[in-house]
């Protein structure tokens, strides 16, 4: 049996880099390739663990940033299969 942390993907270079631009001001585009045909789950968290902003996307890959607090976040993407989770940060 497989516990539920063997399917999280940590994202830590810029090769891996599924948010651009970032930082970011206004709008936010997510590489989607890693979970095709799925629909994800886009969470945005405070550093203080505060959900700040949620979200459903399957074709569209942007969404906007404009209405959140300029800062550090950590946005938790979830899809079928798969949680990857990267870090944002909002001018």
């Amino acid at each position: 049996m497989s516990s539920p942390i063997s399917n999280i993907v940590e994202i830590v270079n810029s090769k891996g880099r599924i948010i651009y631009p970032n930082p970011s001001t206004n709008k936010v585009s997510i590489r989607i390739s890693r979970f095709t045909g799925e629909e994800v789950t886009v969470e945005l968290y405070s550093t203080h663990g505060k959900l700040v902003k949620k979200i459903q996307i399957k074709e569209k890959n942007e969404f906007s940033v404009a209405d959140i607090n300029a800062g550090v976040y950590l946005v938790r993407m979830t899809g079928r299969t798969k949680t990857v989770t990267s870090k944002l940060i909002k001018q």
